[in-house]
C-alpha cells in the first residue's frame, strides 16, 4: 500500500492544475500553513532589513525599524503567492498572520543586532 501525504497548498495546487476546485482545508491545516507563510515572512522581512542596512553602511542596531501596518501588507502577499488566490484567509486569519510575522521579524532581529552603542562607549 501507498500512503501519499500533502499539504493543503500542495493539494489546492495541483487541483488548479488538474482544473478542479478543491474545499478550504481544515482549520487546523489553515492555522499551520499561515504561521508557516507568517514565519517565514517574518524572517525573510527581518533579512531583508538587515541587508538593506549593510547596504546603506548602517549598523544594523536599536528596536526592531518595522511596523505591523508592514507586517499586514508582506503578509497579505506573501500567503497570495504561496498558498495561493483562492485560499481565502479571513480579516481575523490575516491579523493573526501579521501578528506572528510581526513577531518573528522581531525576535529574528533581535538575536541578530548589534548592541546599541552607550554614550560612554569610548569614553573611559
Amino acid at each position: 500500500m501507498v500512503v501519499v501525504v500533502a499539504d493543503a497548498a500542495t493539494t489546492a495546487a495541483a487541483a488548479a492544475a488538474a482544473g478542479s476546485r478543491v474545499s478550504r482545508p481544515a482549520a487546523y491545516e489553515r492555522h499551520g500553513l499561515l504561521e508557516r507563510a507568517a514565519h517565514a515572512e517574518g524572517n525573510a522581512w527581518a533579512s531583508w532589513w538587515r541587508n538593506e542596512l549593510c547596504r546603506q553602511s548602517r549598523p544594523v542596531a536599536g528596536g526592531w525599524p518595522g511596523t505591523l501596518t508592514e507586517a499586514r501588507m508582506r503578509v497579505a502577499r506573501r500567503i497570495a503567492v504561496d498558498l495561493g488566490p483562492d485560499f481565502g484567509a479571513t480579516a481575523q486569519e490575516l491579523e493573526e498572520a501579521a501578528r506572528s510575522a510581526y513577531g518573528a521579524a522581531r525576535r529574528e532581529w533581535k538575536l541578530n543586532c548589534e548592541p546599541e552603542a552607550t554614550e560612554h562607549d569610548g569614553l573611559d
